[in-house]
């Protein structure tokens, strides 16, 4: 009869000792049914004997599944990626031979089934090499004490190998170190697939090298040190238990992530010297956090929620906003209810946010500044962008910079400065005549604090901030806004300002016919006013354009928007488009003789039509707000109808 796998009448040959094993199929070690063997590793038949540590080598291969269950001995052993090797009884011993003595190859696995069964050693330095993606599955108790089972020193781990608990019982956390041999450029995973009911680890210190992978909720009793070397991941949620004791990452490199929480102790969490976190996920942590020196958290796209506060940032160690991850701070109060936000991108730009109504707050930077102001040479080159939980929520902010890395080549750091923020379509000044001083909070930094609350926010949405010298963050148009409508034939120009403490005086400019510009009267500004107006009784046929010149106490000059009159029964012309070129958002001052409707089109260079809406406008002067963020760059042209009048205006696109 011929054995199963192979054609009757072919040569059996006799299995020496020092041949080379294969398993033929799933079977105990001790089934001579199980393995194959060949003196060549060319040729193979049937084996006679039983592999045994005197074999050339040994090789379980995928999908196998081999398992030992009596006294058994192995060197040059390879579990093959796919295939499984079980110890679930007597005493398999791994010799120290010539080459490696076992190899676990990327998606085998050595599963351990029996309680307090694991390999022996043989004389010498018998290793089990658990290569990159490689797995020892612990299925069975008492298998990772101390220094024995899986954590002695004769398992080498290597980077991204898995050494997997399954079980819903403790695993040792008494003074135990995982992956000792685990040098620091080394980051193999511990992963735990089950929840844990059991407190684990009262007064004792446990040290991972490497990463923390937990699928299932436990919970660690303090005082001790817990220390997640490589970082947390997973979806079950770690809570510590205990008022005292610390949680520590410190690798050089380490991951934050997955789905499960992360409720840290009283002293928080803490992120050791020269550590970078990288996020792999959103993460929530309960508690607070603390950075060392040289300290990085990236969050990239991916958002770190912290309930408690973060502490120690410096020049050196803060949270880097390098995506469209946010870092969120919740219950941000006044007093000591404020709470520090040590974010940047390539330099540390921290916030320190004082709330009236407590709220969850979240920020993160964007560099350069984004959407841009009139003159970022005098400006804080960042873009601080924040949310918060609740609408109108009263805050005082203190923006942080470093004047010698991040600011414009003009900018003046003994100011005056202003606080900008983006409501959509247009930058507004939030306050103007701020000096920046030192930020105590983050030594080396200086900060900007408004005096006047902060309530711009909507509840979730997220504005941007910018810090500029007075004059520098609103174009032209948006310092002084105009308008002009005609009133028993007299020309009535309005104009509203942002801020009067620098200005000398303003000039109503008008221009007749299409000529130039001439200045047809002089008004002088009014402390905390904001709003002027002037009477043209000097209205002639057509149209008549105006704009107002404003002079500054620092000297230098601003002009408003063109704003026109048409004294005729018909007409309507466009005067500006603001900002131009656009970027995202634009406005429109259109001017017209009559109340109506007018038809908007936009054409791009080849004459195509590739936007079109209706307005419904008054008489005289129109500020129309409109956003092109889909448009792509390019140079089109607006044209604005009613009835049989138009007017075109070219515009750039960015």
């Amino acid at each position: 009869a011929g054995t199963p796998g192979y054609s009757v009448g072919s040569p059996r040959c006799v299995s020496s000792p020092t041949d080379h094993y294969r398993s033929f199929q799933t079977g105990i070690w001790s089934d001579i049914t199980t393995w194959e063997s060949s003196p060549d590793y060319s040729t193979w038949s049937p084996a006679t004997l039983i592999p045994t540590s005197l074999a050339n080598t040994i090789t379980i291969q995928s999908p196998h599944t081999v398992t030992v269950s009596a006294n058994a001995s192995a060197d040059q052993l390879i579990v093959s990626a796919g295939a499984t090797l079980e110890h679930s009884g007597g005493i398999f011993t791994i010799e120290d031979g010539i080459g490696d003595d076992m190899d676990i190859l990327a998606t085998g696995v050595l599963l351990l089934s029996t309680t307090a069964i694991s390999p022996s050693f043989g004389a010498g330095n018998a290793v089990i090499n658990v290569r990159g993606n490689g797995m020892v599955r612990v299925s069975a108790a008492s298998l990772t004490g101390f220094g024995t089972g899986v954590n002695a020193n004769n398992y080498d781990y290597e980077h991204q190998s898995i050494l997997e608990y399954t079980l819903s019982t403790p695993f040792s956390t008494a003074n135990v170190t995982y992956f000792p041999n685990a040098t620091s450029g080394v980051i193999p995973i511990l992963r735990t697939t089950q929840a844990i009911g059991l407190p684990m680890g009262a007064g004792t210190n446990t040290t991972i090298n490497g990463v923390y992978e937990c699928n299932g909720n436990i919970s660690l009793e303090l005082a001790g040190t817990k220390t997640f070397r490589n970082g947390i991941r997973g979806t079950g949620t770690i809570t510590a238990l205990g008022t005292s004791g610390t949680f520590i990452i410190n690798g050089v490199t380490a991951e934050l992530g997955g789905t499960g929480g992360l409720v840290v102790p009283a002293s928080g969490l803490q992120i050791g010297a020269t550590t970078t976190v990288t996020m792999s996920s959103n993460k929530t942590v309960t508690g607070n956090i603390s950075l060392l020196a040289d300290t990085y958290i990236d969050l990239g796209a991916n958002n770190l929620t912290v309930t408690g506060t973060m502490s120690n940032a410096t020049v050196t160690s803060y949270v880097r906003t390098l995506g469209s991850g946010k870092l969120t701070l919740n219950n941000v109060s006044t007093g000591a209810g404020g709470k520090l936000f040590p974010i940047g991108r390539t330099t540390i730009n921290p916030l320190f946010i004082q709330s009236t109504t407590t709220a969850n707050y979240s920020a993160r930077i964007v560099e350069p500044i984004t959407p841009p102001i009139a003159n970022s040479n005098y400006a804080v080159l960042r873009t601080w962008y924040i949310t918060s939980s609740a609408a109108s929520p009263s805050a005082f902010i203190s923006f942080g910079y470093t004047p010698a890395t991040d600011c414009g080549p003009s900018y003046i750091n003994a100011g005056p400065v202003e606080i900008g923020v983006y409501a959509g379509v247009a930058w507004n000044i939030q306050q103007s005549g701020l000096t920046p001083a030192a930020f105590p909070i983050v030594p080396g930094t200086f900060a900007v604090t408004n005096t006047n609350p902060i309530n711009t926010f909507t509840a979730g949405g997220e504005f941007p901030f910018v810090i500029a010298n007075n004059g520098a963050i609103l174009p032209l148009d948006y310092f002084v806004v105009a308008r002009a409508q005609k009133i028993n034939n007299s020309g009535i120009i309005r104009w509203d300002i942002v801020d009067a403490d620098n200005v000398r005086s303003f000039e109503v400019q008008r221009s007749l016919s299409g000529s130039g510009f001439q200045t047809i009267a002089m008004v002088n500004p009014v402390v905390h006013q904001l709003n002027y107006n002037y009477s043209d009784a000097s209205l002639q046929a057509g149209t008549i354009l105006y704009r107002i010149k404003v002079n500054r106490m620092s000297g230098g000059e601003r002009y408003s928007n063109t704003v026109a009159i048409i004294n005729d029964n018909k007409g309507l012309l466009i005067t500006s488009m603001t900002p131009n070129p656009v970027h995202t958002h634009t406005a429109i001052t259109l001017s017209t003789a009559k109340a109506g409707r007018v038809n908007f089109e936009i054409f791009n260079i080849s004459g195509q039509r590739v936007k079109t809406w209706t307005s419904v406008v008054a008489e005289g002067t129109n500020i129309i707000k409109v956003s092109l963020n889909d448009m792509p760059a390019g140079v089109y042209h607006l044209l604005a109808s009613a009835m049989d009048t138009k007017t075109v205006l070219r515009f750039v696109k960015q």
